[in-house]
């Protein structure tokens, strides 16, 4: 039943009911009331019939008194019968045609006084009434006894209550209808906060409830719904953005109960461990994820660890859904009830295998850089004892006969001295501490002249295969001589590993290395690059030998068949060049080596045969600026000796103080490089500002800061490396003048 209907019908009864009890409550008021008046009433036409039959009931006068009797009861309304009952306390008389019904008598009574008649109740068939006792004589037995008929009065009281009833109706139909009105009033703002509590409950609520009148309660219910609907809504919203948040994170996000059974998975968690939906692991214990192995040494522990301390974070391994296994960093927390109960952990997982990856590639880097400082660093000091081992065996050399005793002997140890800077060339390349001399170079016309000179060096059972991709290759600014050292060493490498022959390919691309690259390789750039791959079909390496293949010294074959700095002179001078070199292997498979070289927007340089010129002296002052003695020395001899004059520094201080002495006689200043309190460079500016006139020409084993380097190239200035032999030191020290 609807609540409009059911106030309606509640104010209706209650209408009813008020009208009958005040029907009711008016007709016993409206009886009493007649009962009373005819009491009196009935006195009165006793004391009226008593005096006019007293005298007769005395003297036996029954027809006088009869006839009085019948009077009465004929004229007077309400008077049903009327008896005398005489001294004797028989009837005297009466007005009954058949005689006064004995039953009508009342009992023993009192003397019967006129100040309180006596009143007796009596019915006759349906006629009900008072019976009123009057004395005749007071003190006397002789009464009058009437009874008076209050029928009549029955049916005025009935006829007043069934009006008052018929108003009351009436009345209760105005009030039902005026109740129907204001229960339309009261109902209509509860039906309406109850279809959208309906709504609430089936969450279809689109808007705030309005009020429209009902009562300040109703509106405070209307104001709390509306506040329910506003919080409701707003932690709706919090949860779809937490759930948004959960769902697109890339952290796999996991829900157990204290048993380790999966209550959510996020889609992320699926996805890591190659699951195609979050459903296939909703139900499933947390050990779908791992192996006995972690479970018993890693997974139980951890869980121990978050049940005691309410939270724990470290590494744990999980398992692919393929069986491989995978370093996550996990994160997990008890979750409690109200009570502060556990009922539940959640856990945060991220994949470490790239972070993992990286960290080797970092950890690697810093080992090659290591080597690199140390083996740059020898080789820079040692270059230096080299210097004067190969010039005064060059200088003995040279002043004595073939046929000499000691001429082989010296031969040997200009032979080995020249060995021995080779390798030193390598480790300077290798710790990036080699002074290059770029060009802007086409390595596809580079590779082009040095196809003849591979096969040589590979051999004749095995293939190489030149592929040009793309129409046109980039400019790369390289040092020539480096870059073909590289491409030498890793055809060897590739020889070494096919001794039965096989296939080597040489391929070149433009290339653009993006963001998503440099994710996966820690140290590489976003931009374009020229890529130069070689891959054979070689016998291949495993993890342990690729991984180390770039460290000096360290090699898989016969100590007869190499030193161990081919690839880590490789590795050194492509990272001098600013580019990248990474090695792809499986054992039985092959090897690609990949090199990466900075792309320039400038044409290529051609790249001629080089001539030696004749080694001629001079009569011109040279400046030999050297901190290290022993080359020092060297160089003044070789230069004194083809005819030169030579003034000397240990510092460029010092060269700055002889150039201040002798500025007009020095023609050419030899400046090393690096040297203590000031560089090669520093003296070549004030050189520069004070007598520009005079030709400088650079010499160092390696740039420690490759400012210098750049300065000496970028200004197109000559530069001798380090270990140098005597004729090369005149030839350049010739060719410097001669400009």
């Amino acid at each position: 039943m609807k609540l409009k209907t059911e106030i309606s019908l509640l104010i209706a009864v209650t209408a009813l009911l008020t009208g009958g009890t005040i029907a009711l409550l008016v007709s016993n008021v409206m009886h009493n009331t007649l009962e009373q008046e005819l009491e009196k009433r009935g006195v009165v036409i006793a004391q009226t019939l008593a005096e006019h039959v007293t005298q007769s009931v005395i003297d036996g006068e029954v027809i006088a008194a009869h006839s009085v009797l019948n009077n009465i009861v004929r004229r007077t309304d309400n008077v049903e019968f009327a008896c005398i009952i005489g001294f004797d306390g028989e009837v005297f008389t009466h007005s009954f045609e058949s005689g006064f019904p004995r039953a009508l008598l009342p009992g023993e009574h009192d003397l019967i006084h006129p100040d309180s008649p006596r009143l007796d109740r009596f019915s006759i068939g349906d006629e009900v009434g008072l019976m009123v006792g009057y004395p005749l004589i007071d003190g006397m037995k002789a009464h009058i006894h009437l009874g008076l008929n209050q029928t009549y009065l029955h049916d005025q009281i009935m006829e007043t209550r069934n009006q008052i009833i018929g108003i009351t109706f009436v009345v209760a139909l105005a009030i039902m209808l005026l109740g129907f009105i204001l229960s339309d009033r009261i109902a209509r703002p509860l039906v309406k906060l109850s279809k959208f509590l309906k709504n609430f409950g089936e969450e279809q609520i689109v808007q705030e409830l309005s009020y429209h009148g009902g009562g300040r309660e109703v509106a405070d219910l209307t104001h709390a719904f509306n506040l329910m609907v506003t919080e409701r809504e707003r932690a709706e919203d919090q949860i779809r953005t937490l759930a948004a948040i959960v769902e697109q994170s890339s952290e796999g996000i996991i829900l157990t109960d204290m048993n380790g059974i999966l209550t959510f998975v996020n889609r992320a968690c699926a996805d890591i461990h190659g699951y195609d939906s979050t459903e296939e692991l909703s139900g499933k214990h947390l050990s779908i994820f791992h192996n006995e192995m972690q479970m018993e040494k890693e997974v139980n522990s951890f869980n121990r660890k978050v049940i005691e301390q309410g939270s724990h974070r470290g590494q744990v391994d999980h398992m692919h859904m393929d069986g491989t296994v995978f370093p996550t960093r996990m994160t997990s927390n008890i979750i409690k009830d109200r009570r502060g109960k556990p009922v539940s952990i959640a856990g945060y997982m991220l994949d470490i295998t790239a972070q993992k990856q990286l960290e080797q590639q970092l950890l690697q880097s810093q080992k090659m850089e290591a080597i690199g400082l140390l083996s740059g660093g020898v080789a820079h000091d040692f270059n230096n004892i080299l210097q004067a081992i190969i010039g005064y065996a060059d200088l003995a050399r040279s002043s004595l006969s073939e046929d000499d005793a000691i001429y082989d002997n010296i031969e040997e140890i200009y032979s080995s001295a020249k060995k021995a800077s080779d390798l030193t060339r390598q480790l300077l390349a290798f710790g990036r501490r080699q002074v290059l001399v770029p060009r802007d170079i086409d390595l596809n016309h580079l590779i082009d002249g040095m196809l003849k000179m591979l096969g040589r060096v590979i051999g004749e059972d095995i293939k190489i295969n030149f592929i040009k991709k793309g129409h046109r290759l980039g400019t790369v600014h390289a040092d020539p001589g480096q870059i073909e050292q590289v491409l030498v060493n890793l055809c060897v490498n590739s020889r070494d590993a096919m001794p039965q022959g096989g296939y080597l390919t040489i391929e070149t691309e433009n290339v653009l290395i993006t963001e998503e690259y440099t994710k996966a390789h820690l140290f590489a750039s976003k931009g374009r690059y020229v890529l130069v791959t070689l891959s054979d079909n070689g016998c291949g390496m495993n993890e342990g030998t690729r991984n180390r293949i770039f460290e000096p010294f360290f090699t898989t074959k016969d100590a007869d068949r190499g030193s161990g700095l081919g690839l880590a002179t490789a590795f050194g001078i492509i990272n001098q060049h600013e580019g990248y070199i990474n090695v792809y292997s499986e054992v039985g498979i092959g090897t690609t080596f990949k090199i990466y070289l900075p792309l320039v927007e400038r044409p290529a340089e051609e790249i001629g045969i080089k001539v030696e010129s004749k080694v001629v002296g001079g009569t011109e002052s040279i400046l030999v600026a050297e901190d290290n003695d022993i080359v020092r020395k060297l160089a003044r001899h070789v230069l004194e000796r083809a005819g030169y004059t030579v003034f000397h520094a240990e510092d460029g201080y010092e060269a700055l103080e002889v150039l201040k002495q002798y500025n007009s006689d020095i023609s050419l200043a030899l400046l090393d490089v690096v040297m203590p309190g000031m560089s090669g460079r520093e003296v070549h500016d004030v050189i520069m500002k004070t007598n520009p006139d005079i030709k400088v020409l650079f010499t160092s084993g390696y740039s420690q800061n490759c400012i210098h380097t750049r300065f000496v190239l970028d200004e197109g200035i000559q530069l001798i490396r380090k270990p140098y032999d005597p004729n090369t030191l005149l030839r350049e020290v010739r060719d410097a003048l001669d400009k």
